[in-house]
C-alpha cells in the first residue's frame, strides 16, 4: 500500500467500547476509514492500557494502534503548553515526541483537547482536525444555564478556550464541519476557509418492532456528560409530573442521583434494543453542546 494510502488518527478516547455518542460516530468512522487507508491509531486512556475489545475490532479493520496515559499537569503547566488547564489531562510529551518519529503523510485529529498537536505535525503533513463539537460554543452554552455565582469561572473558560481554539485552528490544512449550521460558525466565529462539511451519520437502520405495553419516553446518555444531566433533571422535574401511569427509562453508563418513582433506571446497556424495545417515544432535550446529536440518529 503506497504511503499515501497511510492515515494516523489521533483521538482523546478510548473508542470501545461503544458507551457514548462520540465513541460510536468514531468507531464507525474508522471502520468506514479503513477500506480505502491503512489506518494507525493514537488514543488516551487513563492507566495508558489497551483493552481486549480494541485489539478484535482493530485486528479485524486491519488497524494498528497505540494508546497513551492521561495525566493531570501541574496547575500552572498551561502557561508552558499553551493549553487551557481542563485540556491538559491530553497533554502528551511522549504523544508530542512520537509524532516527530512517525512522520505521517496525512493526520487526523480529533476533538478540540487535542487541537495543540498541529503544532508537533511535520510541516509536509497533510493536517485534517474534526470540529464535531465547537467547545467555544459549548461553553458559550454552558455560560447561560450556570447559577450566578458560577458565571465569572465559566466566563473565564470560555475565553480561554476561544483563544485556544482561535489560535490552533486555522493551522490545519482542513476542517470537518458535522453540520452546515457549525461550518457557517466556524467560518464566522474562527474566519476559517478551507472547511468541509461530513454529516454524522448512522452506517445501517434496523427497525425495531417494538412490544411495549406502555408507550414510556426513553432517554440515551450517560451522566458523565454534563448536559445529559441537564437533560434528566429536565425530564425529571418538568415532564414526569404530566406523565401520570407512564414512565421515563434511562439508560447509560453511571447514575443520575434521580429518586423518583416514575423513572426507571437501566444503567449500561449491551445491546441498545434492550432499551429501545421498552420504550414508544425517544427524548433529547438538549440545551448545551453543538455539532448534532447522535442518540436522536
Amino acid at each position: 500500500m503506497s504511503e499515501n494510502k497511510h492515515l494516523l488518527v489521533i483521538t482523546p478516547f478510548d473508542p470501545c467500547p461503544t458507551d457514548s455518542g462520540g465513541k460510536t460516530r468514531l468507531l464507525f468512522t474508522l471502520k468506514h476509514l479503513s477500506q480505502n487507508f491503512k489506518i494507525k491509531l493514537f488514543y488516551f486512556t487513563k492507566n495508558g492500557l489497551e483493552s481486549d475489545p480494541n485489539k478484535a475490532f482493530f485486528k479485524r479493520q486491519n488497524i494498528v494502534s497505540n494508546c497513551f496515559k492521561l495525566n493531570r499537569q501541574p496547575f500552572l503547566s498551561f502557561i508552558r503548553t499553551k493549553v487551557p488547564y481542563w485540556f491538559h489531562p491530553w497533554y502528551s510529551e511522549k504523544l508530542t515526541s512520537q509524532l516527530k518519529k512517525e512522520r505521517p503523510k496525512k493526520v487526523l485529529v480529533e476533538s478540540t483537547q487535542l487541537l495543540y498537536l498541529v503544532n508537533f505535525i511535520p510541516k509536509k503533513s497533510k493536517k485534517i482536525f474534526t470540529a464535531y463539537d465547537i467547545s467555544t460554543i459549548s461553553y458559550w452554552r454552558r455560560l447561560n444555564e450556570v447559577v450566578f455565582y458560577k458565571k465569572p469561572f465559566h466566563f473565564l473558560r470560555l475565553i480561554e478556550t476561544y483563544l485556544y481554539e482561535r489560535i490552533y485552528l486555522p493551522k490545519y490544512d482542513t476542517v470537518i464541519a458535522v453540520s452546515q449550521q457549525d461550518a457557517k460558525v466556524l467560518s464566522k466565529i474562527f474566519k476559517l476557509k478551507s472547511i468541509i462539511v461530513v454529516e454524522n451519520g448512522i452506517e445501517k437502520v434496523e427497525f425495531i418492532k417494538n412490544r411495549a405495553k406502555h408507550l414510556y419516553l426513553g432517554y440515551l446518555g450517560s451522566p458523565l456528560h454534563p448536559p445529559n444531566i441537564t437533560a434528566v433533571n429536565f425530564l425529571c422535574h418538568r415532564i414526569s409530573p404530566l406523565l401520570g401511569s407512564h414512565k421515563i427509562v434511562l439508560a447509560g453508563s453511571g447514575d443520575f442521583n434521580q429518586k423518583n418513582r416514575n423513572i426507571k433506571y437501566l444503567g449500561y446497556v449491551n445491546n441498545k434494543k434492550d432499551f429501545y424495545t421498552q420504550i414508544g417515544f425517544l427524548v433529547a432535550p438538549i440545551f448545551a453542546g453543538s455539532g448534532s446529536r447522535l442518540k436522536i440518529l
